[in-house]
C-alpha cells in the first residue's frame, strides 16, 4: 500500500473501529493468561515462628519482602515482626478498582513543576521501573489539567476531559481530576519518590489546583508503587466546579479503561477519598514472625534431693506474661507437670509430679496466643534417694479398745535398717513432733484411731519408709457428766423412794441410782436430751444416792455429779387398840367411847384413824368417840416416831363404835278427855309420826299401858 494511502487509512474512522476491536481481543488475550498465571500464596501462612525453618513459597511468580531469597521465605531471616510478602508476575495487564481502603495522602514536598495554563512537564523520572497496563516505564510526563501521562509522544496538556475509555488522545494516561484547570499562586504541582526498593513509591501532588471557569479548588495526590504496580488517588478536596471531570486509568490505545462509577465525565465530588488501581496478578499478604520465649530464665534448683515419688518445687526467674511453662523430662521431653501460665511480674513456682527416679528436668516455655515453643537453657538436676525398711509396731500386739479413764496407750516400733528417726500417723496424718521409736496415745476418747508409723533415715532428705501395718486403738468416751438435784425430800422412813433429776440427759444414755454400797437402788431409764426424774426403789437403809450413766453399747459408766446425802428413819411397830377389847354398839345418850392404845417402841405420838381419814389433832394414846350417832365408824390408831421425819407405822387393828341414834321427839296432845272413870282410856295424837318407829304409852310408873303403834310419817 503506498504511504500516502496508508496515512490516510490510519485517520479514517475504520482504522479507529478495527484498533477497538483488536483492543478488545487482546483483553480477553490478557484475561485468558491472567486466569492461568500464578498470581497467588498458596501455601504462606499469617503467622510464623522464628525458629521455622526456611521454605519454598508456591503459588506465585516472582515473591517480594523480608526474609524471601528468590522463591524461598525465611522466617529468621525475615526477623520478629509483622511484614509484607508480595508476590506478581510484574505484569499489570488488568486492574480491579478499590474504594475501601483507607484514605492517606504521602507526606512530603520534593519537585514543583512551573505549568502554565495547558501545559506539561515531560521525562520526569518515576525512580524505578513501573508496569501500566503490560508495559514497562520509567518516566511519565504531568500536566496542569490532573493527568499523568506515559506516552512518549502523546501530551497531557488537552483542557477537554474525555468519557474513558475514549482512543481520541490523549491515552495512557492517569486522570486524577481530569478538567479545564489553570495553576495559579496558590497551586503546587509537584513530584517526588520516596521509599526503599522494592517497594518505592512516585509521587504527584495537585495542591490547591484551580478550575479554569471558577474559583473551586481541586487538591489529589496520585501514588505510584514499586513492584505491585499499584496506582491510588488520595484526594483531599475536589469540588463540584461546575462541570464534568474524569478520574480513572486508560490503556495505550484508549480500548481500555477502569473507573470509579459516577466519576467518568461526571460532576462528581470528594473529600478524603480512596481509590486503587490494582493489578489483577497481586497478591499482598502480611505476615507476623513471632518471637520465641526467652530460654535464657534463670532455673532453681539446679540440682536437689528428694524421695521416691516426691514432687520438687521448680522457680523460673522472671517468667513472661503470656508464656505458659511446663516440667518435662529431658529425656524424651515427657510432662513432669501441667502448663502454668507466667505473669510478667516475678517468679514462678512450679510443682513437679511425683518423681520416681533420679531425673534432669527441663523447662519447656510455649506462647500461649503464637505457640512459639523453646526449651530453657537451664535443667534441674533431681536425685532421688531411697528410703529405710518399713518398720513394724511390735507392742500392743493387736487392737485396743477401752474406756476413758482406762489409761494411755503406749506404741513401739521395731528398728528397719537405715532408721535415723521415725514419725508417728493417726488415722493418715503425722502426728507432729511425735518422732520417737514410742508414742503414747493420750486416754481420750478423740485419740482413737488407726495407728501407723514410718522409719525416717538420715540426711537432708529425711527420706520416709512405707507406713507400718495400722493398730487400732478405741477409747471410748464415758457418758457426759451432768447435774443431778434431788426431785424429792432426802429424809425419808424406812421403805420409802427418793427422786433425783438428771438435767438436760444424754441421749443413747441409760441412767440409774447407786447407793453408797454402789448397790443399783432404782430402775434403768434411756436419756431423751431432755431433764431425767429417776426414782429409787423403797429405800431401807444406806446414807447416800448418786446416778450412774452407762453407754448400753460400750458398757463405759460414769458417776455424775457429787453423792446426794440422805437419811432415812425408822417405823415404829403397829400399835393395838387395847380399850375397849373389840366392838361398841349403844344407843345414844350412853355417853362418850374412849379408846386406848398401846406403845409400840419408838412412838413418840399417835395418829388415830376414822374410816381410814386421819383425825385431825388426835395425836395422844386415847381417842375418846363422842355420843353421837355421826361419829360412829371404824376406828384404827398409828404409831408415829421421832422428829423431823414422824415416820408412821402401819394402821392398826380396827374397832368399830356404832352409836345408834334415838328416835325423834314429836308433839303428844290428847285427843279424848283426859278426866276418866277408873277402867276408862284416854287417846294420846303424836303429831308427824316418824316411819320406821314404834310408839307405846306408858304411865308414870313406866309401865306400858297401850298396845304398840307403828308410825306413819302422819300424825
Amino acid at each position: 500500500m503506498p504511504p500516502q494511502t496508508w496515512r490516510r487509512f490510519i485517520a479514517s474512522p475504520l482504522f479507529a473501529r478495527l484498533r477497538l476491536a483488536l483492543a478488545v481481543v487482546l483483553l480477553q488475550f490478557s484475561a485468558v493468561n491472567l486466569v492461568s498465571a500464578q498470581c497467588s500464596f498458596t501455601n504462606l501462612n499469617a503467622q510464623y515462628c522464628v525458629d521455622q525453618p526456611a521454605f519454598t513459597l508456591t503459588g506465585g511468580t516472582n515473591y517480594y519482602g523480608p526474609g524471601v531469597s528468590g522463591s524461598t521465605f525465611d522466617p529468621a531471616a525475615a526477623g520478629v515482626g509483622t511484614h509484607t510478602l508480595i508476590t506478581t508476575d510484574g505484569n499489570a495487564a488488568g486492574y480491579s478498582v478499590n474504594t475501601s481502603g483507607v484514605y492517606a495522602p504521602v507526606a512530603g514536598s520534593g519537585t514543583a513543576l512551573a505549568l502554565g495554563d495547558d501545559t506539561e512537564v515531560t521525562g520526569i523520572p518515576i525512580g524505578f521501573t513501573f508496569n501500566f497496563f503490560g508495559l514497562n516505564f520509567t518516566q511519565v510526563r504531568v500536566g496542569d489539567n490532573g493527568i499523568i501521562g506515559f506516552s512518549a509522544v502523546q501530551a497531557v496538556t488537552s483542557p477537554t476531559n474525555q468519557t474513558l475509555p475514549d482512543p481520541t488522545n490523549p491515552d495512557n494516561i492517569i486522570a486524577a481530576s481530569w478538567d479545564d484547570m489553570i495553576p495559579d499562586g496558590s497551586s503546587t504541582i509537584e513530584y517526588f519518590t520516596t521509599g526503599s526498593a522494592p517497594f518505592r513509591k512516585f509521587i504527584v501532588n495537585y495542591t490547591n489546583l484551580k478550575f479554569f471557569s471558577n474559583a473551586n479548588r481541586i487538591t489529589v495526590q496520585v501514588q505510584l508503587h514499586e513492584t505491585t504496580n499499584i496506582i491510588e488517588l488520595h484526594s483531599t478536596s475536589i469540588t463540584a466546579g461546575g462541570d464534568e471531570k474524569t478520574q480513572g486509568i486508560e490503556n495505550g490505545n484508549g480500548s481500555i479503561a477502569h473507573f470509579v462509577a459516577g466519576r467518568n465525565f461526571n460532576n462528581f465530588t470528594a473529600a478524603n477519598d480512596f481509590v486503587q488501581f490494582r493489578p489483577q496478578c497481586l497478591d499482598i499478604r502480611t505476615v507476623t514472625i513471632n518471637p520465641l520465649p526467652n530460654a535464657a530464665l534463670a532455673v532453681a534448683p539446679a540440682s536437689t534431693s528428694i524421695c521416691p515419688s516426691q514432687t520438687v518445687n521448680v522457680t523460673i526467674t522472671g517468667d513472661q506474661a503470656g508464656v505458659e511453662y511446663q516440667l518435662q523430662n529431658s529425656i524424651g521431653s515427657i510432662p513432669l507437670s501441667g502448663f502454668f501460665p507466667g505473669d510478667g511480674v516475678g517468679n514462678l513456682v512450679i510443682t513437679s509430679n511425683s518423681i520416681a527416679a533420679t531425673t534432669t528436668v527441663k523447662v519447656y516455655a510455649r506462647n500461649i496466643a503464637t505457640g512459639c515453643d523453646v526449651d530453657l537453657a537451664a535443667t534441674s538436676l533431681v536425685t532421688v534417694v531411697a528410703p529405710p525398711g518399713t518398720p513394724s509396731i511390735v507392742s500392743p500386739a493387736g487392737p485396743v479398745t477401752q474406756c476413758q479413764g482406762v489409761g494411755s496407750v503406749t506404741l513401739t516400733s521395731n528398728t528397719p535398717g537405715g532408721t535415723a528417726t521415725y514419725q508417728w500417723y493417726k488415722d493418715g496424718s503425722p502426728i507432729f513432733g511425735e518422732t520417737a521409736i514410742s508414742y503414747i496415745v493420750p486416754d481420750l476418747a478423740a485419740s482413737s484411731g488407726s495407728y501407723t508409723v514410718t522409719a525416717v533415715g538420715p540426711g537432708s532428705t529425711f527420706c520416709s519408709s512405707a507406713q507400718s501395718a495400722p493398730i487400732a486403738i478405741t477409747i471410748n468416751a464415758l457418758p457426759g457428766d451432768r447435774t443431778v438435784t434431788p426431785a424429792s425430800a432426802t429424809t425419808i422412813c424406812s421403805g420409802g423412794t427418793i427422786s433425783l433429776t438428771v438435767a438436760s440427759s444424754q441421749v443413747g444414755i441409760n441412767y440409774e441410782i447407786i447407793d453408797n454400797l454402789s448397790n443399783v437402788v432404782s430402775g434403768t431409764l434411756a436419756g431423751t436430751g431432755a431433764n431425767l426424774n429417776i426414782t429409787t426403789n423403797a429405800l431401807i437403809a444406806g446414807s447416800s444416792l448418786r446416778v450412774r450413766a452407762t453407754n448400753p453399747i460400750t458398757l463405759c459408766s460414769f458417776l455424775l455429779d457429787a453423792a446426794d446425802p440422805i437419811t432415812i428413819n425408822p417405823i415404829p411397830g403397829t400399835p393395838s387398840i387395847t380399850s375397849p377389847p373389840g366392838p361398841v354398839v349403844q344407843c345414844e345418850g350412853i355417853g362418850n367411847v374412849v379408846l386406848t392404845s398401846n406403845t409400840p417402841p419408838g412412838t413418840s405420838s399417835y395418829q388415830w384413824y376414822r374410816n381410814g381419814i386421819a383425825i385431825g389433832g388426835a395425836n395422844a394414846i386415847t381417842y375418846t368417840v363422842i355420843d353421837n350417832p355421826a361419829n360412829t365408824g371404824s376406828y384404827t390408831v398409828a404409831a408415829v416416831g421421832v422428829g423431823p421425819s414422824f415416820c408412821s407405822s402401819a394402821q392398826s387393828a380396827a374397832v368399830s363404835v356404832t352409836i345408834n341414834a334415838l328416835p325423834q321427839d314429836k308433839t303428844v296432845t290428847p285427843t279424848s278427855a283426859t278426866t276418866i272413870c277408873s277402867g276408862g282410856t284416854v287417846t294420846l295424837q303424836v303429831a308427824a309420826s316418824q316411819s320406821g318407829i314404834n310408839y307405846e304409852i306408858l304411865d308414870q310408873l313406866s309401865n306400858v299401858v297401850s298396845g304398840i303403834v307403828v308410825g306413819t310419817g302422819g300424825n
